[in-house]
């Protein structure tokens, strides 16, 4: 598919493109979950003077290390595009999940590796 056709379709895609079960799961469970988790309220208080979009990298951050507990896995802040660190999960034995200036790479010896670029977390 070109980027045209994307382009077009885009808002239209609810399964955004992954046909994996469990990192569907991951991504509309733990990514883009939307009800808030007991421990937002004191996320907010501790960071009272951060941004609103740094204050949902902080929920994000603690969903994923709800959900992840037992998994070896990293978040990468920055541009992923130029980040070194990043790349190195791509090329490895991970399932990556870039969301533009933040990423999750999660390990994953006992499969295929995956890429999901999402536009907006």
């Amino acid at each position: 598919m070109n980027c045209n056709e994307w382009l077009k379709r885009w808002w239209q895609s609810k399964g955004f493109g992954i046909e994996s079960k469990t990192d569907y799961a991951f991504l509309t469970d733990v990514i883009k979950e939307d009800y808030p988790y007991y421990a937002y309220e004191d996320i907010r208080h501790q960071h009272p003077d951060d941004s609103d979009r740094d204050i949902r990298k902080l929920e994000l951050r603690y969903r994923v290390a709800n959900a992840l507990k037992d998994k070896e896995y990293a978040i990468v802040e920055g541009r992923l595009e130029d980040s070194d660190e990043w790349q190195r999960y791509i090329d490895g034995r991970y399932i990556t999940y870039d969301m533009v200036d933040m990423g999750i790479a999660i390990r994953a010896l006992d499969r295929e590796p995956e890429h999901y670029f999402l536009l907006k977390v």
